[in-house]
C-alpha cells in the first residue's frame, strides 16, 4: 500500500554532555504558532509538538535559541530553520527508500566563547528603545493531573471520528508527559475513564515506551475508581 505522510513530529535532541537551556518558537509569517522553553539535560531529548504536513507548504520558520547552562562564558547560539517544500519532499522520499524513521538538522556542534567587547567611547548617542511586539500567547505549565476525556479537550466533538478523538487524546498525553519531564515532575495522574479500555491500552503503550517513567499503576481509588493511571517518573 502507498504510504502517506499526515504530520511531522518535532523533537529537540541534546547530544552535548552538559544541560542546555532552549527557547523554541515556530512562526507562520509573523504569527507565533507554538512556543516552548526549558532545560534539556545532557544527551537528552524532548518532544515539542506536531505540525500538519500540509502546513509545511506555508514554509513555517523554526526559531531557536540555545544557552550553555554550565559555562556562562559561552555565546548564546540562535538561528532560524526554514525547510522548503522541495527539500522536505526529498527528505521524506529518502526516509521511505532507506526505511529510516527520521531526518534531522544540526543546529550547533558546540558553543563558542563570547567575543571580547571593545571599549566604548566616552560619549555615545542616545538611542531610543524600539517597540517590539509581544505575543499574548503563553505555554501551559506542567500538570499533576490530566483528564483525557474528549469533552475536556475540545469545545465541540461533533464531526470527530473515534480515530480523531484518540489522536487528540494521545497528543495531549504526550505533550504533558514531556512538560512533566522537562520540569522533573515526580508523579502525575492520567484520567482515561473505563469504556471499552481502548484509550487505557493506548495510554499504557505510550508509558511503556517512555524511558523517564519508572512505573505506573491502574488500581482502584476512591476518587477515580479504575478510570485513572498513576505515573511515577525517574531521572
Amino acid at each position: 500500500m502507498e504510504e502517506k505522510v499526515d504530520l511531522l513530529k518535532v523533537y529537540l535532541l541534546n547530544e552535548l554532555p552538559q544541560p542546555v537551556k532552549f527557547v523554541y518558537d515556530v512562526r507562520f509569517s509573523t504569527k507565533s504558532e507554538f512556543k516552548h522553553e526549558g532545560t534539556l539535560h545532557g544527551f537528552g531529548n524532548v518532544y515539542l509538538h506536531s505540525i500538519a504536513y500540509m502546513d509545511m507548504n506555508d514554509q513555517p520558520r523554526f526559531h531557536w535559541q540555545l544557552m550553555d547552562t554550565v559555562n556562562d562564558k559561552m555565546e548564546v547560539a540562535e538561528g532560524i530553520l526554514r525547510i522548503r517544500p522541495v527539500k522536505l519532499f526529498e527528505h521524506i522520499t529518502h526516509m521511505m527508500h532507506s526505511s529510516e524513521p527520521t531526518f534531522s538538522y544540526t543546529l550547533i556542534e558546540d558553543f563558542s566563547p563570547k567575543k571580547k567587547q571593545e571599549p566604548k567611547e566616552t560619549y555615545e548617542p542616545v538611542v531610543k528603545p524600539k517597540f517590539v511586539p509581544v505575543t499574548t500567547r503563553t505555554i501551559e505549565a506542567a500538570r499533576y493531573e490530566i483528564d483525557l476525556h474528549i469533552e475536556a479537550l475540545v469545545d465541540d466533538k461533533k464531526g470527530l471520528t473515534n480515530a480523531d478523538c484518540i489522536k487528540i487524546q494521545l497528543d495531549t498525553l504526550q505533550r504533558y508527559l514531556q512538560l512533566a519531564i522537562v520540569h522533573r515532575q515526580e508523579r502525575m495522574v492520567v484520567i482515561h475513564g473505563l469504556g471499552k479500555g481502548k484509550l487505557r491500552e493506548e495510554v499504557h503503550a505510550i508509558l511503556k515506551k517512555t524511558k523517564e517513567i519508572a512505573r505506573f499503576k491502574n488500581e482502584w481509588s476512591g476518587k477515580y475508581g479504575f478510570g485513572a493511571t498513576e505515573i511515577y517518573f525517574r531521572y
